[in-house]
């Protein structure tokens, strides 16, 4: 008896194990894949980024003593001598300081006057870059390159968020798999997880707050979580209120359109009652509470300052042309180069296909999906705020600054979450199409690992 049951007991042990691969087969592939990835291009990029990396590791490298940068601080002689010996990537080197006196040499020879530019941002980023850092530092890797390997932490969290989003979504993980490789083989990956840089967290924020308004939409509850990772994701970055801004009115489109289905009697009543209603206050509450925790930064930086700001050279005179140039910049250009071109060309092609199944998934899914249907929902909100936040972040930074500049499409990369999702939404409709996906990206991945 005892034999029989043991056996009978190995018998339903295969079924198991099959149905865990089965589960959770696309997650692993996924998150392996960005380990790999940044653990195979940071040991090759030995040129500091020219996207703000300098003073991005200046602000880490001062720590633990030093856990805030001030306005109007100066660098510190690691990273000038990280910025001189090492080099900018693709920006000829300056003739003095030599490196050999790169540490003692005058601020005046140093981009900016030798000021830092990142006392912008709060300590979020550096302070848990720093930390997540230390056991790597404790096994005798550099600090600028152990910094830069946290990335992988950043870029697997992203995925696995973004495959809890598809999943809801129902998108085969198949897809999901081949979309996860086409962003992990993307520039918009590539510069902002295998370098030293604030744009690491926005992938994993916009992931975030797409799988949690799904979660609301479904009926699973998560609307507190939505008003948390808000806050917190723009205490990361301020841009990151891209996402915020799509949480908010994916809710507000939800909950009015849950409002007018039904009897045609009394329906502008409900929809007046639902611009009242949880979902809608909860997006309320996470835009203006994102804003005030921003705010609220913004007076203590302006209470500890020591100088005023690093002229960074980029200002411009606001024109109602510039405010309106930004609309168009997020939703086509954000998965291509933010550095205008120093990428081989498999990480190339693979932002060129990121960049093309953006805009066809969003405007697609906008004329095909159901009314009122989670797809709908996503699809609405991607496009509606994809147009929008470039001028309000235009506006906003204005108000603030007193100038303006023409912003970098990566400051909409807490959106790439929601414009993918739409393209696996829409890939997912063709088996066929989804097959090509998940083969292509996962080609242009293995050869994005030779190509930077």
């Amino acid at each position: 008896m005892r034999q029989t049951q043991l056996v009978m007991s190995e018998a339903g042990t295969v079924p198991r194990v099959r149905r865990t691969i089965g589960r959770w087969w696309a997650p692993a592939l996924l998150v392996l894949m960005a380990v790999v990835s940044v653990a195979v291009h940071v040991p090759e990029n030995t040129a500091i980024s020219p996207i703000d990396e300098y003073v991005y590791a200046d602000y880490i490298q001062q720590m633990p003593e030093r856990p805030v940068v001030a306005q109007g601080d100066l660098t510190g002689p690691e990273a000038r001598e990280a910025l001189i010996c090492l080099g900018n990537r693709g920006i000829q080197p300056p003739a003095e300081p030599s490196c050999e006196d790169a540490a003692t040499a005058p601020s005046s020879e140093f981009v900016m006057g030798g000021k830092t530019s990142a006392d912008i941002y709060t300590p979020f980023y550096f302070v848990t870059t720093w930390a997540v850092a230390q056991p790597l530092v404790a096994l005798g890797v550099g600090l600028l390159d152990a910094a830069s390997l946290v990335g992988a932490l950043w870029l697997s969290l992203a995925l696995v968020l973004l495959w809890l989003a598809l999943r809801s979504l129902r998108v085969p993980d198949a897809v999901t798999v081949g979309i996860g490789a086409l962003l992990v083989a993307s520039p918009s990956a590539y510069w902002s997880t295998t370098y030293v840089s604030t744009d690491a967290p926005s992938l994993a924020v916009g992931a975030a707050l797409l799988w949690l308004v799904l979660r609301v939409v479904r009926g699973q509850g998560g609307l507190t979580a939505v008003v948390l990772v808000s806050v917190v994701g723009v205490l990361f970055k301020v841009q990151n209120i891209a996402a915020v801004a799509f949480a908010a009115l994916a809710l507000l489109i939800w909950a009015v359109g849950e409002a007018s289905s039904g009897d045609r009697v009394g329906r502008a009543r409900r929809v007046l009652r639902s611009l009242v209603s949880r979902p809608v206050v909860a997006g309320v509450v996470a835009v203006v509470g994102s804003v005030v925790a921003q705010g609220a930064w913004l007076v203590v930086r302006s209470a500890i300052a020591v100088g005023p700001s690093a002229d960074q050279g980029t200002a411009l005179p606001l024109t109602a042309k510039g405010v309106l140039s930004e609309s168009l910049k997020f939703l086509s250009g954000t998965g291509l180069d933010p550095t205008g071109g120093m990428n081989g060309i498999a990480i190339s092609t693979a932002g060129v296909l990121v960049s093309w199944l953006s805009v066809a998934g969003v405007i697609a899914m906008v004329v095909l999906a159901g009314r009122r249907s989670a797809e709908s929902v996503v699809a609405w909100s991607a496009l509606v705020v994809s147009l929008v936040i470039g001028p309000v972040l235009v506006l906003g930074v204005s108000a603030v600054t007193h100038y303006y500049f023409s912003l970098p499409t990566r400051y909409g990369i807490s959106l790439l979450p929601a414009f993918l999702a739409c393209a696996a939404m829409l890939v997912s409709r063709r088996r066929s199409a989804g097959l090509v996906l998940a083969s292509g990206g996962g080609l242009l991945w293995l050869l994005s690992l030779v190509s930077s």
